[in-house]
């Protein structure tokens, strides 16, 4: 789904956009991509918790202005997050860094 507000391409089921992090209307919704005839839902593999090892979580997405700020050698860089998952079982909330931007953390230290 394209991102209404900066226009990145976001893959089907994304809440926020991985790129400013806007809202992104799931399909129906008004402003969103319209709903697909004759197709079923498909539901997400189970994932693990990595904290207790739990099948029961859920997905979830970070609000636009959550981000991590990064301490490095002179400088600082505020990174946003991306995907959440919560567990049932424990509460464990483990939360995903962007791939564009472990590569450019990556970068500033020679990755």
């Amino acid at each position: 789904m394209q991102c209404t507000k900066c226009g990145t391409m976001n893959p089907d089921g994304n809440t926020f956009c991985r790129s400013c992090g806007a809202r992104v209307p799931p399909r129906g919704e008004l402003g969103g991509p319209p709903l697909a005839a004759n197709v079923a839902p498909q539901e997400a593999p189970a994932r693990r918790c990595p904290q207790c090892g739990g099948s029961r979580t859920l997905a979830g997405a970070v609000g636009p202005s959550l981000g991590v700020r990064v301490f490095t050698p002179g400088r600082h860089d505020d990174v946003p997050l991306t995907h959440a998952s919560v567990c049932v079982d424990c509460g464990h909330v483990s939360m995903s860094v962007p791939d564009d931007a472990r590569r450019y953390l990556a970068g500033l230290v020679g990755g």
